[in-house]
């Protein structure tokens, strides 16, 4: 991704967070978007994939983005400390779209209410 294709002063890293460095951890990210003109970042405060924010205690975690972004000269924008994968209601009609915001931990079987009218699908309730 260049500059041309993402602006704006702030970034939420959430979306580029992944397993290949420099995406791995918040040093990373902040030097990545510091790299491409960036001055802020949202950042999620309990998403695990963030190496060196994983297993943290709040406050623990807090000291260590303060420390990041003053080293990579980024200002936090926002901490992010909604609980993700957390979906509480989702009307059958989305139910399979909204499947990739809930976290596939724990493994169990899926708890879901009987469908209405015999439909054993979203789709087959969309067109009835």
């Amino acid at each position: 991704m260049t500059p041309r294709t993402m602006r704006g002063p702030g970034l939420f890293i959430s979306q580029f967070i992944g397993a290949q460095p420099p995406f791995d951890t918040l040093s990373g990210l902040a030097e990545w978007a510091r790299g491409l003109g960036f001055k802020a970042l949202q950042i999620p405060l309990s998403d695990p994939r963030l190496k060196d924010l994983a297993g943290l205690p709040e406050q623990d975690a807090l000291a260590r983005i303060e420390s990041v972004m003053s080293t990579a000269g980024l200002v936090v924008s926002e901490i992010a400390a909604q609980r993700t994968g957390q979906l509480l209601a989702v009307h059958p009609a989305y139910d399979e779209t909204m499947d990739v915001l809930a976290a596939p931990d724990p493994p169990h079987e899926r708890r879901r209410p009987s469908r209405i009218c015999g439909a054993s699908s979203p789709m087959s309730l969309a067109r009835q």
